[in-house]
């Protein structure tokens, strides 16, 4: 599952805002990309957000999502190669850490 765009208008990514009609309003990551939802924010970029699981199955346990509401990886590779090529980054940048 992914999520709609909340980085304060269209950028290099083409996320929209909160106010973005395309997101569903009950997806949960959605709401925590617009911070409706308190998460525990660990690493960001125009296109991705990482915060920490609320029910960890690890020690450590991060969600990379990206900012865009999309059904799943394929849509947003099919969507957007650079939004995919960010997430995959983030998720490679905090796993490093």
């Amino acid at each position: 599952m992914t999520r709609g765009g909340r980085s304060g208008g269209a950028g290099r990514f083409g996320v929209g805002t909160a106010a973005d009609a395309t997101d569903p309003p009950d997806c949960l990551l959605c709401r925590i990309v617009a911070r409706d939802v308190p998460a525990d924010v660990v690493a960001e970029t125009p296109g991705s957000l990482a915060f920490r699981d609320i029910d960890p199955q690890a020690p450590t346990h991060v969600l990379v999502v990206p900012r865009r509401h999309t059904p799943d990886l394929a849509g947003l590779a099919a969507a957007s190669a650079d939004e995919l090529a960010d997430l995959v980054g983030l998720a490679a940048s905090v796993a490093a850490s």
